[in-house]
């Protein structure tokens, strides 16, 4: 897009979710074509993610039939774990120690999609966004910023924001 700078900080790989106790849940990777007698759960079409899924599994020649269709990735991962299907969302949308869901690597075809920083050229990023591109790497050290110290030198401008999914 003219006029704005794009620079990606992490590419998320989707995953398929699904509960701890599904047979399917020990795997390590899943092929798209194995998950058919599955019941799927999806995001509405108008979701970048689901159209990210939409076009690269059109790609691969692959037209899953959806159970169920919601507007929130929160309420995808809700019926998940209440057992009335599984669902491909992004890795980070899943939280990593959930007491009841599991993501296994998808894969033929392999979907991700590109987090980053969207800036205006030539505008100086505001005083948060300055701190942003150190957010992947903080992410390794703990899962939630710490308001008060966001990175050295910090006087908080990170107050309130956290780098975990939601």
């Amino acid at each position: 897009m003219p006029g704005v700078k794009f620079d990606p900080l992490h590419t998320d790989s989707f995953v398929q979710a699904l509960r701890r106790e599904h047979p399917l849940a020990t795997r390590k990777t899943l092929a798209w074509p194995e998950l058919e007698s599955e019941r799927l759960i999806a995001v509405a079409r108008s979701s970048g993610n689901r159209q990210l899924l939409d076009d690269a599994l059109a790609k691969a020649g692959i037209n899953p039939s959806y159970r169920f269709e919601v507007s929130h990735i929160a309420t995808l991962l809700g019926m998940v774990e209440a057992g009335l299907g599984l669902a491909a969302v992004p890795r980070l949308a899943l939280p990593p120690a959930h007491p009841a869901l599991v993501g296994i690597a998808l894969r033929r075809p392999s979907v991700s999609r590109v987090l980053g920083l969207a800036t205006r050229r030539g505008a100086a990023p505001a005083r948060a966004g300055e701190h942003v591109p150190r957010l992947p790497a903080r992410r390794a050290q703990s899962t939630a910023l710490s308001a008060s110290a966001c990175c050295p030198g910090c006087s908080g401008c990170l107050a309130g924001v956290s780098d975990a999914p939601g």
